[in-house]
């Protein structure tokens, strides 16, 4: 077994310390004042849709979490019910990701679409299954 001198254990250690405190000072400068922060006056609408099995848009599959994440701010989450529907209310127009994670394959993968709140709905492909999805304008 090879001999570790106090040196570089130390240097170790000082490096790992000091790579923690800038991790936390980057969440507390950069990140942090950002979440929970909701922009004003940006008009926000819904995001429903349904997954389904496969392109025939017949059968549908729940068990898959579906994540709305922006270019900044706070990502949403929900799970499709047993209908395979879900639903994200109040979400600001802007940019987004949708991501969905398939909980019923065995490799658990995920696959991302950009949506363009401009577009009314359409019908995706991520990561071996359909969402028909589509937006409305939330009114207040």
């Amino acid at each position: 077994m090879p001999k570790i001198d106090k040196i570089t254990i130390i240097s170790n250690l000082a490096t790992a310390f000091i790579t923690a405190i800038a991790m936390i000072i980057v969440a507390y400068i950069g990140i942090l004042p950002q979440m929970g922060k909701k922009e004003k006056n940006l008009p926000t609408f819904t995001v429903c849709g349904t997954v389904f099995k496969d392109k025939s848009l017949t059968q549908t599959i729940d068990k898959v979490e579906i994540f709305l994440l922006p270019a900044t701010g706070n990502e949403q989450a929900t799970n499709a019910d047993d209908k395979g529907e879900f639903r994200f209310k109040n979400v600001q127009e802007r940019n987004w990701w949708i991501i969905a994670r398939n909980l019923n394959s065995n490799d658990k993968s995920s696959c991302k679409y950009q949506l363009d709140p401009t577009v009314k709905g359409d019908t995706i492909k991520l990561s071996g299954i359909f969402i028909k999805y589509k937006i409305q304008r939330d009114n207040h």
